[in-house]
């Protein structure tokens, strides 16, 4: 079995709105994550990622969700983050980094990254769990929207 996974981080300000980056390989706003690499653990790709993406070191506050995508083998994390070191910057992955309310999120999000959201907005006390079959992949939904 060969697992495709994902992790990605909500980050969120006192004023309850995310933290985005906006792509430099596509006119395209997302949450950071990635994929995890060998040897390492889901949580522990999702602060590699936000560092490498933002400039910031954070710290796993919870699971906010795991999504399943079982005829590809897809599995994706996400985590509700907190900001304890580092100062946002530019980065060969992102061009840009706002917050957002997220009545504000750009339209040139990802359907399965404003679920991301929604879900830690949420603030649930337990993980949801998501078959993410029916998601439209941000690869799609980049291809589609010609971004």
């Amino acid at each position: 079995m060969n697992i495709n996974s994902g992790v990605y981080a909500v980050i969120l300000n006192e004023n309850k709105e995310v933290l985005m980056i906006h792509r430099t390989d596509h006119d395209l706003w997302e949450i950071p994550g990635g994929k995890w690499e060998e040897d390492e653990t889901p949580w522990q790709a999702a602060i590699r990622e936000v560092e490498e993406e933002t400039g910031l070191q954070v710290k796993i506050e919870k699971i906010v969700s795991i999504g399943s995508r079982p005829e590809r083998q897809d599995l994706v994390f996400t985590f509700l983050c907190k900001i304890i070191g580092g100062e946002i910057k530019h980065t060969r992955e992102a061009d840009d980094i706002q917050y957002f309310s997220f009545e504000n999120i750009p339209p040139n999000t990802a359907p399965s990254k404003l679920e991301r959201i929604k879900d830690a907005l949420a603030m649930q006390e337990q993980c949801f769990l998501r078959d993410i079959s029916q998601s439209v992949k941000t690869e799609d939904f980049v291809e589609k929207n010609k971004l």
